[in-house]
């Protein structure tokens, strides 16, 4: 299962955006080159995976919407060519690897339950109509 899209990393970055990075013989197009956002993807999946395989059996049958973002931060941070160690992206990219240290050592869960599906809450707030205090002569 791959957990984010081009249109994953369109949806959270902008059209713009990712269009710079992957067109870049002809930038002012602002078309995104899909094959070179999804090779940054298929390179961000499989870093991701290196802390996952530890903890969950892969392939998730499931993604949680955590897994989606720290994946397009990581493919983001791939599509750039050069890039400093205080560039915006650089940042990001080291806090999701600390995410991901968190998750494969057991500190941090991505929400799953045995099955790798997203885990619902047993307890849940429940909310039926009551009477009307605030009615006429209840002041």
């Amino acid at each position: 299962m791959s957990y984010c899209t081009v249109a994953d990393l369109v949806a959270v970055f902008g059209q713009d955006d990712i269009a710079a990075l992957t067109n870049r013989s002809n930038a002012a197009a602002g078309a995104v080159d899909a094959a070179i956002a999804q090779q940054a993807i298929v390179k961000a999946e499989a870093e991701v995976n290196v802390y996952l395989e530890g903890r969950y059996p892969l392939p998730l049958a499931s993604t949680p919407l955590i897994l989606m973002q720290v994946t397009a931060d990581i493919a983001r941070f791939y599509l750039y060519t050069r890039i400093d160690e205080e560039h915006p992206a650089a940042q990001s990219y080291r806090r999701r690897i600390k995410l991901l240290e968190g998750v494969a050592s057991g500190r941090l869960s991505l929400g799953l339950d045995a099955a790798n599906q997203v885990a619902t809450p047993a307890d849940t707030v429940q909310i039926a109509p009551g009477r009307n205090d605030f009615g006429a002569g209840n002041w």
